[in-house]
């Protein structure tokens, strides 16, 4: 019997149609997302600190993303997901046209506003979408497969930039249709699992508000992760510029880097993570293992004077983003009690999620213009080593919480 067997009838309906869209979506967030920042720096030649802004830019969605269904009048979950997953991919195509570093810039800027600014109400559909004592073991399933076929997509992207870096421009078309077709096949989803639509705000502003000023143990828990997740992301344009400038890395080397042994090493252990977050379902238990491991990462590029050990510190963080990204997506879910104010609680989650996504990657830039690569790497660190013990005094506080049991019933 398939795994998509032994789910119950409604729920394999839902699982058919988001793995479809999962396929695509990582298709097209692994090489126009994933090789963005090395075309722009490499292949177009922006400058270090324009690099820094295009990956900010990739948080000012998730930040806004909190007043955008009140702006546009948004109803309904699909309906949020649509009208920021389609201008993405368009923008995406028309990069494909652009010669000038600036105008490049800015028109990446412009894509990757909307690139991560679905994923709250992507989230807030997963608990209406699956049980909650198969969320994680079922999102396993479904980034396993998709990963999968994404490690192929950029194996085939590296190898043609490897050939001439011009050729991103067909790449990143081809990828944003297949990301289209998937964000369409969405809406295929079964009316029962997408919410009531009942003429108002999917996530009112007010609700939100409130959420953020009574439950101070979320709060808690997104600034402990916030911490780490801050030092994740002020790394990222640092990352980059130690391979490309440094190690003078070249397309197929990056390739490595960027997406296949990340996602090598994901598609190896996401169903392990997903069966182990089921059974360990409180999320400061997860983050606190999650930012105890991935305080190495950094290291490994402090240590690393060749290739050797990037691909050791890509395979680590492989292994830690299969995990992270479950946790990211369901984690937050288990402090929200029903599935209509699930929306307000993955806003909360996505807007500090903004926050550090903007000023995660100029914190760095400024860390690596003061300091330079190596004190960089270990600032960041020992920022990942404190998000560690603060998550642990939070598990310490919750670990008898029945909502963060195993045994939990809540879905």
């Amino acid at each position: 019997m398939s795994f998509a067997d032994s789910l119950p009838v409604p729920t394999r309906t839902a699982y058919y149609w988001d793995v479809r869209f999962m396929i695509s979506e990582e298709i097209f967030q692994g090489i126009c997302y994933g090789m963005l920042s090395f075309v722009a720096r490499k292949t177009i030649g922006i400058s270090e600190f324009q690099l820094a802004l295009i990956l900010m830019a990739a948080f000012v969605g998730p930040l806004l993303s909190v007043f955008i269904p009140n702006l546009l009048k948004i109803h309904g979950k699909i309906q949020y997901i649509l009208c920021m997953s389609i201008p993405c991919k368009l923008i995406f195509i028309g990069l494909a046209w652009i010669h000038d570093p600036v105008w490049f810039c800015w028109i990446a800027a412009a894509g990757l506003f909307f690139i991560f600014t679905y994923i709250p109400m992507y989230a807030a559909l997963l608990k209406s979408m699956y049980p909650s004592s198969l969320r994680g073991t079922i999102q396993g399933h479904v980034r396993f497969i998709s990963l999968t076929v994404t490690v192929a997509a950029t194996l085939t992207a590296g190898f043609l930039l490897n050939i001439n870096g011009q050729y991103f421009r067909v790449i990143f078309i081809l990828a944003s249709i297949a990301g289209l077709i998937g964000t369409v096949l969405l809406v295929r989803i079964p009316e029962q699992f997408r919410g009531k639509e009942e003429g108002k705000s999917i996530a009112p502003l007010r609700d939100v508000v409130e959420a953020a000023r009574s439950d101070r143990l979320y709060i808690g828990y997104e600034i402990a992760f916030f911490l780490g997740g801050f030092a994740n992301l002020a790394g990222t344009p640092i990352y980059v510029l130690y391979i490309v400038d440094v190690l003078n890395a070249d397309y197929m080397q990056i390739a490595l880097t960027a997406g296949i042994l990340i996602n090598v090493a994901g598609v190896l252990t996401l169903r392990w993570w997903g069966r182990a977050l089921d059974r360990h379902p409180n999320p400061m238990l997860q983050r606190m293992i999650l930012h105890g491991l991935w305080l190495f990462h950094p290291l490994l590029y402090a240590w690393a004077w060749d290739m050797k050990l990037v691909y050791a510190a890509s395979l680590l963080l492989g292994f830690l983003f299969a995990g992270g990204k479950i946790n990211f997506m369901l984690g937050c879910l288990f402090f929200s009690s029903t599935d209509r104010d699930a929306p307000v609680y993955t806003m909360i989650h996505h807007v500090f999620w903004g926050v550090r996504g903007i000023l995660g990657p100029l914190f760095g830039y400024a860390l690596y213009r003061s300091f330079g690569f190596f004190p960089t790497f270990y600032i960041l660190s020992a920022i990942m080593a404190a998000s560690s013990f603060m998550m642990f005094l939070l598990y310490r506080r919750t670990r008898h919480d029945c909502r963060f049991s195993a045994s939990s019933s809540s879905s």
